[in-house]
């Protein structure tokens, strides 16, 4: 990894700062500090400085430290996290545990104590391993919902029982699982992670998705509010509880508990995201657009419309199917790569029976994302589909297509 040479202050009182800043100074190292004294600048700087650690005041009495890290972590998970605490509670030590924070300081400072934890914790930063990197650069594809993509990071060496990264890799496996629903995959990895670790808050999240999927959403839920009594302030459990009763179609329950999450980070994404969909279930579209606006995960909505649009067609219902595309198409069209949802509603239109108004899509599909095969395959089909009825393709999209691929070959082949 790279050297540690940004970090992140956050405290509301400002000789808690300078303790740090002057801490970081006798480490004679070039490092650039900045502090922040809220949990909104905090976000701020770190979009704009993409800081290598943060180092954290627990209580604050605008934004919490608690609600702080875990939204500086939400879109870099293995940020490094140095967390100072004057006291903790029994919730907030399960709460630490449940978020992987290992380096927590007490107060008042003993700076000998506080220098050597700092300096330990950069040097374990900047001398992880191999493995350690690959297990990161699994988690960040993993958070940024590119499953295929970090299944193919995936080796031998990283499951092996003597693996440091094992547990944490498998971990991530079950979550790839259930990103491309191999739901049988998922399940026999879940099953072994519990075995040897029954009551990891992860692991418990991980099955209650599953059993969502699945479709056991009674057996989810339990297991959810139960992670949500035991740790309150657990954004991810609560975003998860909610998303769940979404799932059992629970609406007025999943507002609930957005509203509890909106309570504790008004901007917290995963909640609009989650929010969004909801709005989009119930027809709402504005109120959807509204909400997928204040989000970034465009391609991981487009996956998840897509699959309700497909459950639609499966029973033939191919109106709402094909208004369910046209809806996400409409609301992801600057969020997202649409080609996959332009290529099925294509496919929807085929089977109603409007062969120019699927031939149609699957051009516009393929024109949009030449490298996407199956389009222009099924775009193939459906011409000769055309002809056979004794009709003409549109000859305007034909000569698009035949452009499109000829450029795109072109390109490939010069690269």
């Amino acid at each position: 990894m790279a050297k540690i040479s940004k970090i992140l202050i956050v405290d509301e009182v400002e000789s808690n700062l300078l303790f740090w800043e002057m801490l970081i100074q006798d480490l004679g190292k070039a490092i650039q500090v900045n502090t922040a004294t809220t949990g909104a600048h905090a976000d701020s700087l770190a979009k704009a400085e993409n800081p290598h650690l943060i180092i954290c005041a627990w209580e604050m009495e605008t934004t919490p430290g608690t609600i702080i890290i875990q939204k500086l972590r939400l879109k870099k998970p293995h940020l490094p996290c140095l967390i100072f605490s004057k006291r903790m509670s029994e919730e907030d030590i399960r709460l630490t545990q449940e978020l992987g924070f290992d380096d927590i300081l007490g107060m008042p400072f003993d700076k000998e104590k506080a220098f050597n934890q700092l300096q330990e914790l950069i040097r374990r930063e900047e001398s992880i391993t191999a493995e350690e990197k690959k297990i990161r650069k699994i988690e960040q594809l993993v958070t940024e919902g590119k499953f295929n993509e970090a299944l193919k990071w995936f080796d031998g060496p990283l499951t092996k029982k003597n693996s440091p990264v094992r547990f944490r890799a498998q971990v991530h496996l079950a979550e790839i699982w259930l990103g491309i629903k191999n739901l049988e995959k998922a399940e026999h990895t879940i099953a072994i992670l519990i075995e040897e670790k029954p009551d990891d808050t992860n692991i418990l999240r991980l099955k209650a998705r599953l059993c969502s999927m699945k479709g056991a959403h009674e057996e989810a839920i339990a297991l959810l509010e139960k992670m949500v009594e035991n740790s309150p302030q657990n954004l991810t459990s609560l975003v998860s509880l909610g998303s769940a009763y979404v799932e059992a179609d629970e609406h007025d329950k999943a507002k609930d508990v957005f509203k509890r999450v909106e309570e504790l980070d008004e901007d917290n994404e995963q909640a609009k995201e989650e929010q969004g969909k909801l709005a989009f279930k119930e027809g709402n579209l504005s109120l959807a657009a509204e909400f997928l606006a204040q989000t970034q995960n465009g391609d991981v909505l487009a996956s998840h419309f897509n699959n309700i649009a497909i459950a639609k067609a499966a029973t033939a219902s191919f109106d709402e199917a094909i208004q369910t595309y046209e809806n996400a198409i409409s609301l992801l069209a600057d969020k997202a790569k649409t080609h996959l949802l332009v290529y099925n509603l294509g496919l929807a239109w085929k089977r109603k029976g409007d062969l120019p108004k699927s031939f149609e899509l699957l051009c516009e599909s393929y024109i949009s994302e030449p490298k996407f095969e199956k389009a222009y395959a099924a775009l193939a089909r459906v011409a000769r589909d055309i002809k056979s009825e004794g009709n003409t393709p549109d000859t305007s999209l034909v000569e698009k297509v035949k452009s499109a691929r000829a450029e795109y070959k072109d390109t490939a082949e010069n690269s």
